[in-house]
Parts: structure tokens; C-alpha cells; sequence
């Protein structure tokens, strides 16, 4: 994950929250959870599949890492008003059928000037924009009506996901608009099927503009 991803220590800090309350929503098998759990931090993680909790319960218990481990609904979250710290959420809600719910149930859950760190798919971003022409081009489905963004953006986790969504910069400030002190952050990931020139080409000269990820910052 932090291969092809490297950016994320340097974005997100895990090591920054020591004694702090974290919320990840979406926590898989708890690999960025135990991150923060590693940096000091008191963590929950919530995931809609019990498959997930029941990977991250073992994880968790291997490093003799404590943590909070449910599973739950983003849309409706089962905790407290200000209960947290930090709300975390990394690639996730682009997939909930609600995503301005579960940014309004994040903002719920956090205390007073708390923080959340969050990673939607960047609508305005080459992945978008050069692969849904790639992939209407070579798709098997032709026939098929595709939605140029949102097809591609369902497919990139693969055919069977269900949801997939992206956006703009304008749209999240206006799904955020309870937020103080925005900040935006563009990242790409490291493409494994592009060759090592093209990938540090992308990393050097696009992906802090036109990368796929969409790194929200903000407080409440």
C-alpha cells in the first residue's frame, strides 16, 4: 500500500495524533488504522463488512495494538455527538449511496475543533479524464450506455463494485461547507503497469494537480 502510495505518510501523519481519539470510517483490515495506532493514537475503526472487522480484530491482536473495532454504517454512525478527535476516511465514501450523509455524520461525531482527514476520487483528475475514453474504447460492453466518468470511476475498483463516484473541488467545498480551514491535497498513486519513466514523470510534473485522489483537510 505504501508503495504505491508513498505520499501518505508525509500527507497524512500518522505519527501526529498521539493521545488523540481517531474515527476511521472504512477501515478494511485496519492497515492505515493500526498506522495511527502505532503513532499513539486511541483508535475506533468501523467497516459495513464483518469479514473486514474480523481481519482487523486479528491484526490488531498480533501487534498488541487496543482499538475499537465495530461494524457500522457511515451513513449512521453509532456514536455520540463530539466523540472524536480526528474522523479518518481514505477511499471510501465515493462508494456510500449517500456521501453528503456520511460527511454530515462525520462532522457530527467530531468534538469542537476537531479534525478530519478524508480521500474522495478527483473527478478533474488523467485518470478520469484519459482512461473512460480507453475504457469505452476497448470495453467489451459497447452496447452498453456508459457515463463517461462515473462508469470508469466504478470499474477502477473493479466490475463488481457497485458505486463509484468522483469530484470536483467546487463540489466538496459544497459538501464540506460545516468545515472550517479546507485544505485540498492531489495526489496520484504509483501505477504498477506504467513503466518507472512515466510514473516519475506523473509523480514530478502532474499528479499535485491532476492526480485521482482528492485529500480533504478541515476542522470543525
Amino acid at each position: 500500500r505504501y508503495e504505491i502510495q508513498p505520499f501518505m505518510q508525509e500527507v497524512l501523519g500518522f505519527d501526529r495524533f498521539k493521545g488523540k481519539k481517531l474515527l476511521e470510517i472504512g477501515c478494511g483490515l485496519g492497515t492505515d488504522l493500526l498506522q495511527f495506532a502505532r503513532g499513539g493514537a486511541r483508535v475506533t475503526g468501523i467497516d459495513l463488512t464483518p469479514q473486514g472487522i474480523d481481519l482487523a480484530k486479528k491484526r490488531f491482536a498480533m501487534e498488541n495494538q487496543s482499538a475499537d473495532l465495530r461494524v457500522a454504517d457511515a451513513e449512521h454512525l453509532p456514536f455520540d455527538d463530539g466523540t472524536f478527535d480526528v474522523v479518518f476516511s481514505f477511499g471510501v465514501l465515493h462508494h456510500t449511496p449517500n456521501t453528503q450523509r456520511a460527511v454530515d455524520e462525520a462532522f457530527r461525531v467530531l468534538k469542537p475543533d476537531g479534525e478530519i482527514i478524508m480521500m474522495l476520487y478527483h473527478k478533474y483528475s488523467l485518470h478520469v479524464w484519459a482512461g473512460t475514453p480507453m475504457y469505452r474504447l476497448f470495453s467489451k460492453k459497447r452496447n452498453r450506455s456508459l457515463s463517461l466518468s462515473e462508469d470508469w470511476v466504478r470499474i477502477y475498483d473493479g466490475e463488481v463494485n457497485p458505486l463509484g463516484k468522483a469530484y470536483s473541488k467546487a463540489k466538496v467545498r459544497s459538501m464540506f461547507d460545516r468545515f472550517t480551514s479546507l485544505k485540498f491535497i492531489i495526489r496520484d498513486p504509483v501505477r504498477r503497469r506504467f513503466p518507472q519513466s512515466i510514473n516519475w514523470l506523473n509523480q514530478t510534473l502532474f499528479s499535485r494537480w491532476l492526480g485521482f485522489y482528492l485529500i480533504i483537510r478541515g476542522r470543525k
